[in-house]
């Protein structure tokens, strides 16, 4: 049987359980209960778990939006001669389809008074119509107008496709 003394437990605690000690008392862990401090060497407070939570649920959601497409919106005629308004009454996604019949007509789309669309039909020799497709995510309460230039016809293909 090995004797214990006190030599053998002096160099345990001053090499093997000191330092430990030491280790741990340096560590001064600080908590934050927020959510924008940057400073090192503090902590998140478990109190922000439900605040985080919140936002990565209101993330997901988001993300689960899609288009409903059997229940689109038409705002508009397929022919347009003259300027045209819509407001969207929902939150969705704008398909525009322009065209502009008369050879070098100019169609043009703002949304909110911003062109987000300005086709030109080519040269006045060429006959076919080229449309231009655009997928465009809108507001409730955005304003849409398309407009022709002089003497062109417009053809659009519009549908507001809601979120389900």
């Amino acid at each position: 049987m090995k004797v214990v003394n006190t030599n053998k437990l002096n160099l345990l605690w001053t090499y093997g359980i000191l330092p430990i000690k030491h280790a741990v008392d340096n560590v001064k862990l600080k908590l934050a209960n927020n959510l924008v401090t940057t400073e090192e060497g503090y902590g998140l407070d478990a109190r922000q778990g439900p605040v985080i939570q919140r936002q990565i649920d209101e993330i997901n959601g988001k993300l689960g939006m899609y288009p409903d497409y059997e229940n689109a919106i038409i705002p508009f005629s397929h022919n347009i001669t003259t300027n045209t308004e819509y407001i969207t009454e929902i939150d969705g996604i704008l398909f525009l389809c322009l065209t502009s019949v008369t050879p070098a007509g100019i169609a043009t789309a703002k949304i909110n008074d911003v062109v987000v669309a300005n086709h030109r039909n080519g040269s006045a020799s060429n006959n076919l119509p080229i449309p231009a497709v655009y997928n465009i995510p809108v507001r409730k309460g955005t304003v849409i107008k398309i407009s022709a230039s002089s003497y062109t016809y417009v053809t659009t293909s519009t549908r507001l496709i809601p979120y389900k």
